[in-house]
């Protein structure tokens, strides 16, 4: 992530965890080094339920995002101790479906950061995968091991049962109206 501040003091010093990347007459961008990739693997996950216990858990000082996750549920399988080996690429991003190839020497949770919603639907190498709610608010996805193309698609059912019913009842409404005319 990219921060401005606007140049009327003299900073000397940078934030900690900050790059100056420009300096101009009126403005310094800096880059945050410490900011997490859109979609990154994690080898462990933290299993707690309740949302203000998992935001307990996450400020503090010993949680690390690169290394677990907090889910609201179980995963649905144990993740091996070894270390985690792995690369994340996001091939496609688009409103309502993101794909994202994932390379992993064994089992991790990919963590998507966009924003968890009821709708959202996962395929790993097109079959479906259970979303877990990832660090409070964003969308995790068990990936074996190996070379994997994870797709997030939007779907919401209520969509379309709130569209076929309007669709129905409109059709309904035109053939009463024509009806009533003849």
């Amino acid at each position: 992530g990219l921060e401005l501040r606007m140049n009327n003091t003299d900073t000397a010093s940078t934030p900690m965890g900050l790059q100056e990347v420009y300096r101009g007459a009126s403005a310094i961008v800096y880059r945050n080094n410490n900011a997490l990739d859109r979609a990154f693997l994690v080898p462990n996950v933290q299993v707690i339920p309740k949302t203000d216990s998992a935001l307990k858990f996450m400020r503090s000082p010993a949680f690390n995002p690169r290394s677990v996750a907090v889910v609201d549920r179980p995963i649905g399988t144990t993740l091996p101790t070894s270390i985690l080996v792995n690369s994340t690429r996001v091939k496609v991003k688009e409103p309502d479906r993101t794909i994202i190839h994932t390379t992993t020497n064994r089992p991790a949770l990919l963590v998507l950061s966009d924003v968890y919603a009821h709708g959202w639907k996962a395929w790993v190498d097109d079959k479906p995968a259970p979303i877990v709610i990832a660090n409070v608010a964003f969308r995790g996805v068990v990936v074996p091991a190996g070379e994997h193309d994870v797709r997030f698609e939007f779907d919401p059912d209520t969509l379309f049962t709130g569209l076929y019913i309007s669709t129905t009842l409109f059709v309904l409404l035109l053939i009463y109206g024509i009806g009533y005319v003849v």
